[in-house]
């Protein structure tokens, strides 16, 4: 018997040590045919079983009661299969199959990610505290519902699924995570509590699975096809075309490109920060300062070609702006064939304060499109900002000349400018 320490992703990143045991052969039989099964049927699961994964019975203990997974072992539980009725072979596959989604579709690290940050981003520069017990319910959601979808062994009774959070799993753990949080208090229907535990990875398992987790879900997928097996989740299918077909989502490309024109922040105890200072009672604390970064000026088109749908992102990624940057100062411009608007904000608080306004009174426009009043107005302003970021869709009149500033270009079509950097951005 030997003893495994493991990580648990929860608040308060308890440990705990894992006992390990043999099972009768009798006892065992139920899980080799399970694993027999998905070889001869969806040999995908247990492919990656067989080359990447370790699957440890464990003593009887009231964390893990019965499944969990770190991404790199699957840990059963025999005694919690007993309680919850999970006996018949066709049950356990399901078991199996997803513990290995959550390494396929990349769960626990993902999870690891947003609990060390306290958020998870949901897309145009909005964020939503982060919770475990509900992102766990998420992943488990999306992942059962592929399962039952594509007719992977047999779902267990306490299993969690409900069509009306995830029909067939085609919605990322996030999209389901954000219809969960808006529910106050929601819980699993009764009986439905699920049966696995989430692990957290270790940074030394972490960093040795970059590019081997890839190289063996994609021979996983190609022995599959080559059998001529079931056909797989498109949550799966979509991961591995990712893979053979890399895709950045654009906010994460902007976010990089940010970054390393407007630096990243740091503390700086020379001098106190001033949105803590102003409040009663007066809370000290260290000011922030950026390697290089300071103002930044935010540019939204808003001519007759931009729909409210595409001004809404526009606007929403001036708040990923703030967020990630924490520029000294902001500013916003609206411009179609002139400025319409101008407003600035030195304080990330005050940008809620901003959206409330162009919601009530808008940011004008609707009529022809030049890009050049934007950059007069810059100079008018007399300020040189470390970064400009400009989102359109490119159909209007560019300056001849560059500044003496890095620009960046947030586009939605294909349209390439005369100097900057380019991002293209989806608004669909």
């Amino acid at each position: 018997m030997t003893k495994k320490r493991i990580d648990i992703v929860t608040v308060n990143a308890e440990k705990l040590y894992v006992d390990t045991e043999e099972l009768p052969r009798e006892i065992m039989k139920r899980y080799d045919d399970a694993m027999s099964y998905l070889t001869f049927k969806w040999s995908f699961f247990s492919q990656i079983v067989y080359d990447d994964m370790e699957v440890q019975f464990i003593v009887d203990n009231p964390v893990i009661e019965v499944a969990a997974t770190d991404s790199h072992s699957v840990f059963f539980n025999h005694s919690g299969f007993v309680r919850r009725g999970i006996e018949d072979v066709l049950e356990v596959v399901f078991v199996y199959a997803h513990e290995v989604s959550h390494r396929v579709l990349y769960d626990v690290e993902a999870s690891t990610v947003w609990q060390d940050s306290g958020f998870v981003p949901v897309g145009g520069g909005k964020t939503l505290p982060y919770n475990h017990k509900v992102m766990g319910w998420a992943m488990d959601y999306r992942i059962n519902a592929a399962l039952i979808d594509s007719g992977v062994g047999k779902a267990p009774q306490s299993v969690l699924y409900d069509k009306t959070i995830s029909d067939k799993g085609d919605e990322s753990c996030v999209e389901i995570y954000e219809k969960l949080m808006r529910y106050a208090g929601f819980r699993p229907q009764p009986g439905k509590q699920g049966f696995d535990v989430h692990l957290r990875p270790s940074r030394e398992q972490v960093k040795r699975d970059k590019g081997r987790r890839e190289q063996v879900i994609i021979a996983a997928a190609q022995l599959h096809n080559r059998l001529r097996q079931g056909k797989l989740p498109g949550s799966m299918m979509r991961q591995i075309q990712d893979i053979l077909e890399p895709k950045v989502r654009w906010e994460d490309h902007l976010r990089t490109v940010m970054t390393r024109h407007g630096g990243s922040k740091v503390e700086d105890w020379s001098k106190q920060d001033r949105r803590l200072a102003g409040r009663d009672p007066q809370m000290f604390y260290a000011g922030v300062r950026h390697k290089g970064a300071g103002p930044i000026v935010f540019v939204g088109d808003n001519s007759g070609s931009i729909t409210p749908k595409v001004t809404s992102v526009f606007a929403g990624e001036a708040g990923g702006i703030v967020a990630e940057l924490r520029p000294s100062r902001f500013i916003a411009l609206w411009c179609d064939a002139a400025v319409t608007r101008v407003d600035e904000i030195d304080e990330p608080l005050d940008l809620q304060e901003l959206f409330a306004k162009w919601k009530k009174d808008g940011v004008g426009g609707g009529g022809g499109t030049d890009f050049r009043p934007a950059f007069k107005k810059v100079a008018e302003l007399g300020v040189k900002p470390d970064m400009l970021v400009f989102f359109t869709d490119g159909h209007g009149t560019f300056p001849k000349e560059a500044p003496d500033y890095p620009v960046v270009w947030g586009m939605t079509t294909g349209v390439t400018p005369p100097f900057g950097e380019v991002v293209r951005v989806s608004v669909d």
